[in-house]
């Protein structure tokens, strides 16, 4: 009784530069950072924010968001770019992707579905980038006063 015999699937193997060093080292830093975020950095930043004038903390409120807003742009044209090749070639992951562990090759519509996910998601971290950069003049218009106001006393 002969069965038919099942294709192999088409995989692409990890390729983790420095040996997967460079991955953990990204995870450290990433967790080191969200540690002192959430222990010193935010009541830092709201005791600068407090002691500055308030030019000074509006300009850095300004550096702040407009930091992140280029963060999202970048991140955005990453995913992008991804969503372009992916529905270019119509597979997941694209042709000399990199990835993370040996991953299977999906074909045909599946991959277009991904390739769209990823679009949307690009359009997600955009549009996040556009309202980062103008979160800034919305707190700059709610805390100055109007031209013609007196100081309160």
């Amino acid at each position: 009784m002969n069965r038919p015999r099942r294709e192999e699937p088409e995989v692409i193997r990890a390729r983790r530069p420095g040996g997967g060093w460079a991955l953990l080292a990204g995870v450290a830093f990433g967790l080191l950072l969200i540690l002192l975020l959430d222990r010193d950095g935010l009541p830092w930043l709201k005791r600068q924010l407090h002691e500055r004038p308030l030019d000074e903390a509006l300009s850095l409120l300004r550096w702040i968001f407009y930091s992140l807003a280029v963060l999202f742009a970048v991140l955005g044209s990453i995913v992008s770019r991804q969503a372009w090749r992916t529905f270019r070639s119509g597979q997941w992951p694209p042709p000399r992707a990199w990835v993370l562990v040996d991953t299977e090759v999906v074909h045909g519509t599946a991959a277009r579905l991904r390739a769209a996910a990823l679009g949307s998601a690009a359009a997600l971290l955009f549009a996040g980038a556009v309202g980062l950069s103008l979160f800034p003049h919305a707190i700059e218009r709610a805390v100055t006063p109007p031209a013609g106001a007196q100081a309160p006393r």
